[in-house]
């Protein structure tokens, strides 16, 4: 998360405005998606080896 949001910094983004897909939705990809979600990014993608979900319209989040 320390190098998206300094990557998000360095182009002149903000997290509200900035979508996000995450690969895994164990430990390290679940617990990633919940806390980009809770700092205002938009979770709009996750997936792992069995599949994945998407959504267009809104932030994607409660993934435990």
């Amino acid at each position: 998360m320390f190098v998206i949001n300094e990557a998000v910094k360095r182009f002149g983004m903000v997290p509200e405005s900035t979508r996000v897909v995450v690969q895994g939705s164990g430990n390290v990809g679940g617990i990633g998606a919940q806390l980009l979600h809770e700092a205002g990014y938009k979770v709009v993608a996750v997936s792992d080896v069995h599949g994945g979900i998407t959504t267009r319209t809104a932030s994607i989040s409660g993934l435990h």
